[in-house]
């Protein structure tokens, strides 16, 4: 269970780098391996490597994320976590995220893909 704690750990400090506190970009840097590729929901995004999603953090606005699930698991050298998260920015949708993890000099992310569900309307 260790191996698998420590992934959802990483996962959620991702996230928290999303908001840009002191130190954020090196502290990425490090988490994401040198290979990293990431898919995001909007499919007008392109796919980004690591320095692409650092500069695209960089040009947004830190919004606050909110986990309100998460499942890992590990086997050998590759983890997984997946994870639903809600922003307070959009309230109309969830936001399913899958990451793998590969053991290289501690657990790095190798790739991240982000898909958006809208969330159902209520009659009226």
């Amino acid at each position: 269970m260790v191996d698998e704690d420590e992934i959802l750990k990483l996962n959620r400090r991702t996230f928290e780098l999303e908001a840009k506190p002191d130190n954020w970009e090196a502290e990425l840097r490090h988490i994401l391996t040198d290979d990293f590729v990431i898919r995001r929901s909007n499919p007008r995004v392109p796919t980004q490597d690591r320095e692409a999603i650092i500069g695209f953090i960089a040009a947004q606005e830190p919004a606050e994320r909110y986990i309100s699930s998460e499942l890992a698991w590990t086997g050998g050298d590759s983890g997984v976590v997946v994870c639903t998260i809600t922003l307070r920015t959009i309230p109309d949708a969830i936001f399913h995220n899958v990451k793998v993890f590969v053991r290289a000099e501690g657990w790095k992310c190798r790739y991240w893909q982000v898909t958006r569900e809208d969330k159902p309307q209520a009659n009226q």
